[in-house]
């Protein structure tokens, strides 16, 4: 749930560096709200159609592994996208929403199936807080970042 919390907030503070505007031709309204809903629009498909019947079929660590993994290989894709296309980018987004959609499908079904039953809702409870846990950590080094963007250049929004 960190994973999902610091993704969905990642681009959020992204979009506001002068360095990923220009490394992506300054893209308009429209393409930078492409760019934000391509991540949903992946994390829908895949919670419907793609997380819950791998996680049934091959477990549920396996969905959140294999979601995970995802997760990691659309990351290389958003950060290494060639210079000044923004497609990339956008389909690193969808893949991500790909890859959080078939892990968090399986994650609180996981959580419930082996929880003792007395301490289930204090650790679902732990499970929803650790969004904002990585949402909170997506913004401070985004602020960390901000500090230093001169001598940083494109890594300031790559981190």
């Amino acid at each position: 749930m960190v994973l999902y919390g610091y993704d969905a907030s990642v681009y959020n503070s992204v979009q506001g560096s002068k360095h990923w505007v220009a490394y992506f031709n300054d893209p308009d309204s429209e393409l930078i709200g492409a760019v934000n809903t391509a991540y949903n629009v992946g994390a829908i498909i895949s919670g419907f159609f793609l997380g819950g019947p791998l996680a049934d079929f091959l477990g549920r660590r396996w969905g959140m592994g294999i979601g995970c993994f995802i997760t990691v290989i659309a990351t290389f894709m958003q950060t290494f996208a060639p210079k000044g296309n923004l497609g990339v980018f956008i389909a690193g987004r969808v893949l991500i929403g790909i890859g959080q959609g078939t892990a968090l499908t399986a994650g609180p079904v996981y959580i419930g199936e082996l929880a003792p039953i007395h301490i289930r809702g204090k650790i679902m409870a732990f499970w929803q807080l650790f969004y904002s846990v990585g949402s909170f950590i997506a913004y401070w080094i985004n602020y960390a970042c901000s500090l230093h963007r001169a001598k940083l250049g494109d890594w300031d929004w790559k981190v």
